[in-house]
């Protein structure tokens, strides 16, 4: 089974690497309105984070053919979604991620993600 680890982007082109996956979950999302709003995104405290496969093959950066959003829960402070992520060589994997929020307001910041990815055979 791969090795899947989790890692922070945090410069321009990483998050600009991410943009295939944001666009999964923000369809109007272009590069031009990533890029405006990158520095001003950054300076409120946005991160964006990945998942990597044995520290060398980026799972959400080669090649992802499809993503598959099967549930999303919300209750109260958190909030979980699990699918399956299908990569152009054809390995399917399962996710699950689970989020707790500072509060139950929208607009609250994130406080912790519980990430994991699992291998379908």
């Amino acid at each position: 089974m791969a090795d899947v680890s989790i890692v922070e982007l945090e410069t321009e082109d990483d998050w600009l690497h991410g943009l295939p996956v944001l666009k999964q979950l923000r369809t109007h999302l272009t590069k031009t309105l990533l890029l405006d709003r990158h520095t001003e995104m950054q300076a409120e405290g946005y991160r964006q984070f990945a998942a990597t496969v044995d520290d060398s093959t980026n799972l959400f950066y080669d090649g992802i053919s499809e993503i598959t959003v099967e549930n999303i829960i919300l209750h109260g402070d958190m909030a979980a979604v699990n699918g399956v992520i299908t990569p152009d060589n054809g390995d399917t994997h399962a996710f699950c991620e689970v989020f707790k929020f500072e509060g139950h307001m929208k607009d609250a910041n994130i406080k912790s993600i519980d990430s994991y990815v699992v291998e379908m055979v």
